[in-house]
């Protein structure tokens, strides 16, 4: 286990830690890891629910190990320090193609296991400024790059060109993180920021902002999964219904949207991936009663076709058993390969 590994084990949240003496096992492995991002994520709360059930179903001791991000979970993961993580199909792609903060060091060893989670993510604005789509961004300030969050950037530049707009058709802004954005734009320094829909500090925004803010339509020819997937692989885009969930959705509108998935190594035994699979599988909707941000998911969305890496042989057997692997999954892992 290398030095990196060692540190971020220090205080990792242990899933099993009240569950007494080791348990039956049938699979290989002694322990599985699950990186997540800090404690106080969605990402770290998620994977302490899937660490409980993995530890309770499958006979080893699941544990949680938290750490600053994907971009450094993903190389533990290739190398077999890690036994899994969280981590969307942006940074997950990237880390494979070897591209980004990735450049030169392709991480071919990683494999999907299962889809998770989709992150609803767009341009946001002040209400009160008359911009609706993102067609109405043209020759607007737009925050574009965030320092903190390198890899949304390719995300921002494909919602852009989705919404019918060349790269040139905006005033780039960069600064620091997503909080910062939304500064910008309550400011009045930026007319527009991108974020994931629904997050407290989006909500906070609405709240004290005069009129509230409103999130970008994504419409136009270019407004399809199809253009999507081509300019960005593993980003679409949803339609976001109005909900007591989010006071700040006031009609449908169309917006991005990027998938989470549980990544694993190739090396991890298919005896291990089928049962890990399996067992999320058919717990799935026990975890959906723990963790809204799984609720909108189906059953079937956990073998999805959106992966950017191919999925691990084992969760592939798992799926076909439980005839959740379709054309359409053959097609992607092929694309991907």
């Amino acid at each position: 286990m290398s030095n990196l590994t060692r540190r971020h084990f220090i205080g990792a949240a242990t899933a099993a830690a009240a569950l007494g003496p080791s348990l039956p096992a049938f699979a290989q492995a002694k322990r599985i890891t699950i990186g997540t991002n800090p404690a106080g994520s969605i990402y770290y709360s998620l994977g302490g629910g899937m660490a409980k059930v993995l530890t309770e179903k499958m006979g080893v001791q699941a544990i949680v190990q938290p750490l600053a991000g994907s971009s450094v979970a993903l190389p533990l993961v290739n190398a077999g320090e890690l036994t899994s993580s969280l981590s969307s199909t942006l940074d997950t792609g990237a880390a494979y193609r070897g591209e980004g903060e990735y450049q030169g060091r392709a991480m071919k060893n990683l494999r999907s296991l299962v889809r998770i989670f989709s992150l609803p993510y767009t341009f946001t604005v002040r209400a009160d400024s008359g911009i609706k789509t993102i067609a109405d961004l043209k020759g607007k300030k737009v925050v574009m790059e965030f320092k903190a969050l390198l890899g949304l950037k390719p995300m921002n530049e494909a919602l852009i060109k989705a919404g019918g707009l060349q790269l040139s058709d905006v005033v780039p802004v960069s600064v620091g993180g997503l909080k910062q954005g939304l500064d910008a734009v309550a400011d009045k320094t930026a007319d527009a920021s991108a974020v994931a829909a629904g997050i407290p500090m989006v909500q906070e925004m609405n709240a004290s902002v005069p009129g509230g803010v409103r999130y970008l339509n994504v419409t136009g020819a270019n407004a399809t999964d199809e253009f999507m997937g081509r300019t960005l692989p593993g980003s679409s885009l949803m339609k976001l219904e109005p909900s007591a969930r989010m006071p700040e959705v006031t009609e449908p509108v169309t917006i991005g949207t990027y998938d989470v998935f549980l990544v694993v190594g190739k090396d991890l035994s298919d005896a291990d991936a089928n049962k890990m699979t399996t067992i999320l599988v058919d717990s799935w909707a026990e975890l959906q009663k723990d963790y809204p941000a799984l609720r909108p998911s189906k059953l079937e969305d956990l073998s999805r076709a959106t992966n950017v890496v191919p999925y691990h042989p084992g969760a592939m057997a798992a799926y076909k058993v439980k005839k959740m692997w379709t054309a359409k999954n053959d097609e992607a892992d092929k694309k991907v390969m």
